[in-house]
């Protein structure tokens, strides 16, 4: 706790490094994976590009030791622990990790990567009254996702266009006006597009099901709007 108030006075914000693995309890599982102990974090999966598979970590290791520290985690509520070792671990610094790996002790060498740089910059599309972002793969993992294709919802503004129109935060926009949209760098140029347009239908996809959002634009109701404020 010190350290993260430290760090709020600092910096005014507190990072938070990432490895890309997913441990699971090691439980009675050791034996099932070559291990001479009960010792180690299980690792269940690892996610692709992270520094973790660049370091050759597989879904199976046994990771022993992080950064000249041992580590376990038997049951659910140890996992945190080794969690927040990773957390707090320096990014963009080399670290060892000790894993026992196909019946063998093996040293890697990682490199954690800041948290904050795998998540994206909101972008606000102020005239349709909403904000947005790029989905990363840190994201799509976070938010279950399939894939990375679309733009994700940060928030839709209540009451605008958007909101009155049925767009929710957490919805991910695959078309305007039936026009495939695929990154936030084409919902953009879209947007500048369409500025003079008085409405605006929006393709989403919430909880893996589509829907349609129709913003209204025209004047009118802009001023009834306004006037209801």
């Amino acid at each position: 706790m010190k350290k993260v108030t430290e760090m709020l006075i600092a910096k005014g914000r507190v990072d938070r490094s990432w490895i890309g693995i997913h441990a699971q309890p090691l439980q009675e599982l050791e034996q099932f994976f070559g291990a001479d102990s009960d010792k180690g974090v299980l690792v269940a999966s690892v996610d692709a590009g992270s520094p973790a598979e660049i370091a050759g970590i597989d879904a199976g290791d046994i990771i022993l030791r992080y950064s000249g520290v041992d580590v376990s985690a038997r049951f659910e509520e140890e996992l945190p622990d080794f969690y927040q070792l990773i957390a707090s671990s320096p990014s963009d610094k080399e670290v060892d990790i000790v894993v026992w790996s196909n019946g063998a002790q093996l040293h890697r060498k990682i490199t954690p990567r800041l948290l904050g740089e795998l998540q994206g910059n909101d972008f606000d599309f102020e005239k349709w009254s909403f904000t947005a972002r790029a989905i990363t793969h840190q994201m799509a993992i976070d938010e279950r996702l399939s894939d990375t294709m679309g733009i994700f919802v940060t928030q839709a503004v209540a009451p605008g266009p958007a909101f009155n129109g049925g767009l929710r935060s957490g919805d991910i926009i695959k078309e305007v006006n039936r026009q495939t949209v695929n990154s936030l760098a084409q919902l953009k140029q879209v947007y500048e597009s369409l500025r003079d347009e008085q409405k605006i239908l929006l393709t989403v996809s919430r909880r893996n099901n589509i829907r349609y959002a129709l913003l209204k634009l025209d004047k009118d109701r802009e001023k009834e709007e306004m006037y209801n404020e």
